[in-house]
This record gives structure tokens, sequence and C-alpha cells, in this order.
């Protein structure tokens, strides 16, 4: 009786706050998002990106051997190692997307959505989806539900690997008070907590920006199984790119360039303190998911009209 009463009322606050056409878009915007994650293949995406984060770098030996979070489960020496407060779980997890994970994440998080847009524009659901409602509607929609499922997605993903990592890293409270306060104002000025949240809030911001490349390759591709590869190598090609870019601009102090080649790579959100260059890449984030919208209205009213002709 309570959550009949709990959902009725927030049923009458948006009803108020968005009318009944916003309350009717958002209501499809909730129903694209568990299509993507009570998927079995939204799932599977989550289970990827945990297990690439397992096999991500956490430690380096004196001889320069690194070791992933799986060996150091199994490391002989693994008491040792765990003595550096280095290896604490905090700054475990906190490394989690690091070397090669970014380049597999643009695939991981968008397989959800790509197999369901593949599987309706398949089986003809497309077709009665759209009787139902406008193109803008469902464009929109759509790509609303597949920024959401991107950041849910890593978000839940780097949740379940903090609860591995706390379980198999000591916390902070474990080594010398005197060597824990001198870390902390060193890795963690601003506080574990506020650390804590505003790694969450970049973490998902993260993986609603790592889904933008698919997005916008699925308005106009349809073979699920290209659309899952090219965004991993145009992510690559672009990260190279901007790299290139700020080396080119620090050999000639260019400041301002450099600020926006910043904002233009993706993984300028996981720096740990906030600045301006961080608004702009959320800024340019935003930017290309309204172009992305817009091309999708218009490549589906062209594709009804051209239906409609023939």
């Amino acid at each position: 009786m309570h959550q009949i009463l709990s959902a009725w009322l927030f049923d009458m606050y948006t009803l108020k706050i968005l009318g009944s056409r916003g309350k009717k878009f958002m209501n499809r915007v909730v129903v694209e998002c568990r299509k993507i994650g009570y998927s079995a293949i939204g799932m599977f995406s989550v289970l990827i990106i945990i297990i690439s984060f397992l096999l991500g770098s956490c430690y380096m030996d004196s001889d320069y051997r690194s070791y992933t979070v799986i060996e150091m489960f199994f490391l002989p020496k693994r008491q040792e190692v765990l003595s550096n407060i280095e290896m604490n779980w905090l700054t475990v997890w906190a490394n989690s997307i690091n070397g090669w994970v970014p380049l597999i994440l643009p695939a991981a998080l968008s397989i959800g959505y790509l197999f369901v847009l593949s599987e309706e524009r398949e089986s003809g659901a497309l077709r009665q989806l759209l009787l139902r409602e406008n193109d803008r509607s469902y464009c929109m929609s759509k790509v609303i539900a597949a920024m959401l499922a991107g950041g849910i997605t890593l978000l839940i993903a780097n949740i379940v690997y903090g609860i591995i990592c706390y379980a198999a890293f000591p916390s902070l409270s474990c080594y010398p008070a005197e060597d824990v306060s001198e870390y902390i104002a060193c890795q963690f000025s601003e506080g574990i907590p506020v650390f804590v949240i505003n790694y969450i809030i970049k973490t998902f911001l993260y993986g609603v920006l790592m889904n933008i490349f698919a997005v916008i390759l699925s308005i106009y591709m349809t073979d699920k199984y290209i659309l899952i590869c090219l965004p991993m190598m145009i992510n690559y090609v672009w990260k190279q790119f901007i790299t290139r870019g700020q080396m080119v601009a620090m050999e000639r102090d260019g400041n301002i360039l450099n600020q926006l080649l910043s904002m233009a790579n993706p993984s300028n959100i996981l720096i740990q303190k906030w600045d301006k260059t961080q608004v702009g890449t959320i800024g340019l984030m935003l930017f290309m998911y309204i172009i992305a919208a817009f091309l999708f209205v218009r490549k589906m009213k062209k594709g009804r009209g051209q239906a409609s002709v023939a």
C-alpha cells in the first residue's frame, strides 16, 4: 500500500512539473533504460568492465614488472607488498580506469544499447513503436537512454570493483597514523568522503561521455558487430590526436591550445580536482549528444518520407 501511494504521489508530482507530455517522455526514457540494463547483454557488459578492472595494473616492483589486481591475490610476497601504504583499497579502486581499460570502454558500454537498437530494427518493432509516437520523442528517448546507460553501467561496475578492492586490500587505518595523515593530506586533500563522492560523479560522467561515438555511428550504420568495434578505433585515434596536439602545444608554449585540447580529451573528466577544462569537457559532451539527437531525428524523418513515397 505504501509503495502504491508513493508511486501515485510521484506520478502526480511529475505530472505537475513536466505536464502529461513530459511525464510520457520520461516514462519512455525509463523504459529504454530498462531494455538496456535488464537485458543479459547489459549485465554482460558490466561483467566485462569488472574483469577489465581486475586485469589492470596496480603494482610495479623494483624490476619494473607490473602486476594486475588478480595477480596480487596470489602473489607470494603479498603481505610485503601490501605494507606499502599506496596499496590501500581506496587508491587501488581510484586507479581502476587506467592503461588499456579506456580503450575497450566504448565497446563495453555501448553493447547493450546497440543490441537493443539492432533488435528493434531487425524484428520490425521499430515500425510499431513509430506508429505510437513521433520521430522526435523516439530519437530523444533513445539518445538520453544511451547517455544514462553508459554512465550507470560504468558506475555499477566500478562500485562492484570497489567492493572487491575493499575486501582484498587493507584500509588506511591498517597503516601507521603518521603515514596515514601525511598520505591523506597529499592524495585526498579535500577529504576522503568528498573524494569518494567526486569519483563516483566523475565515473558516471565518463561513462556517459564514452558512449557518444557509438550513438553517433548507430544513426547511419546498422551492423551491430561493426558498431561495437568501430567506436574503440575512433576513440583510440581521437586520443592519439589529442595527445600529439598537446605535445606540440607544450613545445610551443601554447597554453590556450593545450586547454582546448584538454577539454576534448575524455580522460580529462577523471582528473581528481575540478577545474574549468572539465566544465568545458562536460559542455562539449552535451553538445555532441544534442547534435546526435538532431541527426537521429533528421535521419528518421528522411527514412519515413522515403517509405511513404515508396
